[in-house]
Formats: C-alpha cells, sequence, structure tokens
C-alpha cells in the first residue's frame, strides 16, 4: 500500500534482512534515490554499518557548502543538455513526430522506443546506448519518489550531511560529472572536501547510469571500493 512506501519502513527491511542473513555489519551499496535509504539507514543503526558505497547518490539534505548559484545553473544546463540529446537521437532513429503528417503516427513499440530514448537522454552520457538501458516504462515509477517524501518524517529526511559528518563509516562514492544527481560535479566534491570519511570517483563523459557509459571504469571503481570495505 501506498502509505507503506517510506524511508523508515524501507530502513526497516534492510536491518531485518541483514538480522537474517546473520551479518553484524554489512556494506551497503546503493545506486540514485538508494543512496537516501543508505543515509537512513546509517542514521537508524550506525552500529550495523561497515561501509557505504554510492553510484550515483543525491547530494545529501542539510549541505550548504556549496555554490547555490552554480546548482541552479547546473540544473538548467542539464535539462538543456538532454533535451538536444534526445532529439538528435530521436531524429537519428526516424521516430521525430513532428516529421509525421497527419494520418502517420509512431506505432506501440516505436512510442515505447520514443520513451526509452528519453529516459536514457537523461540518465546516460551514450544516449546511443539507450537499448541498454532495459525495463522501458518499468524501469521508473517516479511517483514512489513522491510517496517517500510524503510519508517519511522530517527527522529521517532532514541533514543528511549531519549523519554522514558524525559517522566515522567511510564513504565510498562514484559519480558521473554528466550525472543528473550533480550536473557538472558541482556540490560533491565539495562535500568531499568537507567531510573525511568521503573519498569520491569521478568518471568522465559518464552519466546517472554510469557503468553503461563507462563500463570498465565504473567495474573498477566499484571492486575497488568493495575490496577495500574487507576488515
Amino acid at each position: 500500500p501506498d502509505s507503506t512506501i517510506s524511508l523508515q519502513r524501507f530502513a526497516s527491511d534492510l536491518e531485518d534482512l541483514r538480522s537474517e542473513l546473520g551479518q553484524e555489519r554489512l556494506t551497503v551499496f546503493a545506486h540514485s534515490m538508494g543512496s537516501r535509504l543508505a543515509y537512513a539507514y546509517l542514521r537508524k543503526h550506525p552500529e550495523h554499518v561497515r561501509r557505504l558505497v554510492l553510484a550515483g547518490p543525491l547530494v545529501p539534505t542539510g549541505f550548504d557548502g556549496g555554490d547555490k548559484q552554480k546548482m541552479r545553473k547546473a540544473r538548467k544546463q542539464f535539462v538543456q543538455w538532454a533535451e538536444r540529446r534526445e532529439e538528435a537521437e530521436v531524429i537519428e532513429e526516424g521516430l521525430d513526430r513532428d516529421s509525421l503528417s497527419d494520418q502517420d503516427s509512431l506505432s506501440d513499440r516505436e512510442a515505447t522506443a520514443d520513451w526509452r530514448i528519453g529516459f536514457a537522454a537523461g540518465n546516460i552520457y551514450h544516449v546511443e546506448r539507450w537499448r541498454q538501458m532495459k525495463g522501458g516504462r518499468a524501469f521508473y515509477n517516479g511517483d514512489i519518489a513522491g510517496l517517500i517524501n510524503q510519508n517519511t518524517p522530517d527527522r529521517l529526511r532532514a541533514n543528511q550531511f549531519e549523519t554522514l559528518q558524525t559517522s566515522e563509516v567511510p564513504v565510498r562514492v562514484i559519480i558521473g560529472d554528466h550525472d543528473l544527481a550533480d550536473f557538472g560535479l558541482v556540490s560533491w566534491p565539495a562535500v568531499a572536501d568537507a567531510l573525511e570519511n568521503v573519498e569520491m570517483t569521478a568518471l568522465e563523459n559518464a552519466g546517472h547510469n554510469a557503468w553503461i557509459d563507462r563500463p570498465g571504469t565504473f567495474n573498477d571503481a566499484l571492486r575497488r571500493a568493495l575490496r577495500s570495505s574487507k576488515e
């Protein structure tokens, strides 16, 4: 039910899984919105976290050290960048709706491809690899983010930066320089500079799903982060 979709429920599920597996501490690997869960779990169960490994993570709430003007500018630049790439790829694939006559329309398969290109344009640098982003409309449900914000108490969503700041748990961040979570890397380098326990690996010419853009480099960075978490 919608009322159960919240960070506290997700954190509780993760804690139940840890207990069932008999693990004293976890290395938590999270991508995108999963970083919000990682922050929440660290806040609620710090004694059970060995390390956080975050790919394309959202900037923690409560961080005030960034340049607000640059952040706003970066968000606008991201939208323009994604739209240009979407338009070019749609034309390249022959799916440009503006070129269709009144009698013509996209087939269901073509309409799905059109949507997937639009989705890929914001998530990967190499938009021509859009077919590698599996799942179509089933891959992402934007309503979930709204339900999480609606059902999660402010105390759990607020000041995630403080949670990282007061923890000694190592945090490893892997993020592309064209990631929608921090387009142009305006915020995360400042976060990493402000926190001694955070190390960031930036991937050139990579977006939110960086493993599609830079598979070898991403895998190497992820393996290093996971290996370094072993005791």
